[in-house]
């Protein structure tokens, strides 16, 4: 590894000169202000000499290497400068602090970056600097092998090199990042027999032991190697499987966890217990937990609203709604469980349930709260269809930017697009950087369905100035625009590709290809494309690549495959598509 040649040194060297000389009289000031005395036959006085610790020594030695790389005029030099301290120091939390700030400053070039993954790595002590350099892996593309396996050499050589007993509880935490980053490699390239070996090692530490956070590590690796871990018994059926090996492990650390919760109310420490393993995502103990003692206690509220939220959690609202039904039934006039039925309901597509318990909720509260059961009963309705009953409520609510949103797509389902569009406008232009994306997707309908097309350009160029053309679905969507409006056609059909090479199959992107290849009078390529299209929808595709299609083969000159086209899509379910339209093109080709 080379920094600086030995001319460059020299002149660096002139540069601590200088900024020494900047510094000395600022020390005689400071000394002079607190009564120190300066003469050179005092400072010799042994009684007198100052004693620093050996982290003060790096700390004064990386603010001096800092102070004089200020006089330097690039990032990269200074780096290169900081990167030469940090290899004669790597324990130096100043230098390795400095570095790392000046690395954000500026494009950094992998060669300072693989440096600095060469100081890390010939200095596995260094706990601070391998945690930053495990950070800075994932940006360097290593020679030989890949980024996942440069990381596990660090972290291998960071764990073996340490001894956990001498660490404070800072370097404690810092190692705990290397051990869940050395863990997380392990599950990643199933190599659950180097995790389990990790595991059995470090845990025999006093120091990590009887720190939970290591304990709660082994949980999540044993958890998932025994789902994955080979099931068959070793050794002619005699030992078990790794997957059983490690499956008990798991329950033992989950024990031991439990244990240590004794100083507790026996509920706290069982409530406790749960949280800890919904946060682990154990779902199923933590339901099998909780059914033992249902089991002894079906009519205890607090196991009842630990179920219902373990439902909700894992997506089961349909479940958790049953759950907080029965709780409701048992505490009739509490609102919270009330609420929580109301909102799992919703979440489960239940809404006629959900719409009458939001009602009764508001019957019961006032201010903040009646907005938001508000808000959440106009959703109610509006999925229901009731966009009458949405809009009554909407007027009783202050129309701020908070309900813009939503008063512009009850305006626009109740068939006023024109205003639903300039509600929507107003947002947008009020704060254009903070909104939703979706947001520009929506006034980009609108304006669609509006069929003006000076704002559908102008939205095109807030969708493109305001969001990641790189998302697809947004690259998706542009490029289908500009084709549907016949515009700058090569520019859609870059987006559209991009859209493509994300996911291949997918109806509405092979669509889009297809439109913009029409567009283009590319007739032959749109054929094969919209076929595409057509078969990845299935036995019902879309309406309007059905439509595309009759289109695409009615330009092609075959009539009859554009008439099949044509009255599949009249035969499919669509709110979007123009049913005049294409049976007027039925008529041409008939006549």
């Amino acid at each position: 590894m080379c920094f600086k040649g030995s001319r460059e040194v020299t002149v660096m060297r002139k540069f601590i000169n200088i900024f020494l000389s900047f510094l000395y009289p600022l020390v005689l000031l400071s000394a002079a202000e607190i009564g120190v005395d300066t003469n050179a036959s005092a400072l010799k006085s042994p009684a007198i000499e100052p004693q620093f610790s050996p982290q003060e020594k790096s700390d004064i030695e990386g603010l001096s290497r800092f102070g004089a790389s200020m006089f330097l005029n690039r990032h990269q030099d200074i780096s290169n400068f900081l990167l030469a301290a940090l290899a004669e120091n790597p324990n130096s939390s100043r230098i390795l602090a400095f570095l790392l700030k000046n690395f954000q400053d500026y494009d950094v070039p992998e060669s300072q970056l693989k440096a600095f993954l060469a100081i890390a790595e010939a200095n596995p002590r260094a706990v601070p600097l391998n945690v930053a350099a495990l950070t800075l892996a994932d940006c360097v593309k290593p020679a030989h092998g890949s980024s996942l396996d440069l990381k596990r050499k660090l972290a291998e050589k960071c764990v073996a090199a340490n001894d956990p007993d001498k660490f404070d509880r800072v370097q404690l935490d810092l190692f705990q990042s290397i051990i869940k980053t050395l863990s997380m490699i392990y599950l990643k390239e199933k190599k659950y027999e180097q995790g389990d070996e990790l595991f059995e090692r470090i845990l025999e530490n006093k120091n990590v032991f009887k720190h939970n956070i290591f304990l709660q590590q082994a949980v999540i690796f044993y958890s998932q190697a025994a789902q994955e871990a080979d099931t068959s018994r070793r050794f002619l059926w005699l030992l078990p499987s790794r997957a059983s090996q490690y499956a008990e492990k798991k329950q033992e650390l989950l024990a031991l966890l439990h244990k240590r919760s004794d100083r507790l109310g026996e509920m706290n420490k069982l409530i406790k217990h749960l949280t800890f393993l919904q946060k682990m995502e154990l779902y199923t103990e933590a339901k099998n937990l909780l059914m033992e003692q249902l089991a002894e206690k079906p009519l205890e509220p607090v196991l009842q609203v630990a179920m219902a939220e373990l439902f909700s959690k894992q997506g089961k609202h349909a479940l958790a709604a049953t759950v907080w039904r029965k709780t409701v039934s048992r505490n009739p006039g509490n609102v919270f469980f009330l609420l929580k039925l109301a909102e799992n309901e919703f979440s489960a597509g239940l809404y006629r349930s959900a719409a009458k318990n939001y009602r009764t909720v508001l019957k019961k509260v006032s201010g903040e709260s009646a907005l938001s059961i508000k808000f959440m009963l106009v959703l109610a309705e509006l999925q229901l269809g009731n966009v009458d009953a949405a809009q009554r409520l909407l007027a009783t609510m202050p129309k701020t930017e908070r309900f813009a949103e939503l008063r512009a797509h009850v305006l626009s389902l109740s068939g006023k697009d024109k205003e639903a569009f300039r509600e929507l406008s107003k947002i947008i232009s009020a704060s254009p950087e903070k909104i939703d994306r979706k947001l520009y997707f929506f006034q980009l309908a609108l304006a669609i369905k509006n069929k003006d097309t000076t704002e559908q350009l102008k939205c095109l160029e807030l969708l493109e100035k305001n969001t990641d053309l790189k998302d697809p679905e947004t690259a998706n969507s542009v490029g289908y625009t500009y084709a549907d409006l016949n515009r700058n056609l090569p520019k859609a059909e870059k987006l559209i590709s991009l859209a493509l090479k994300s996911k291949t199959d997918s109806p509405e992107y092979l669509d889009s290809m297809a439109w913009v290849l029409f567009r283009m009078n590319k007739l032959k390529e749109a054929a094969d494309y919209i076929e595409k299209a057509v078969s990845a929808g299935g036995t019902y595709p879309d309406a309007i690549i059905a439509d595309h299609a009759g289109d695409i083969f009615n330009a092609l000159g075959d009539r009859k495959k554009a008439r099949y086209y044509w009255d599949l899509a009249l035969k499919l379910f669509s709110l979007d598509l123009d049913k005049k339209s294409v049976i007027t093109k039925i008529k041409d080709i008939a006549g």
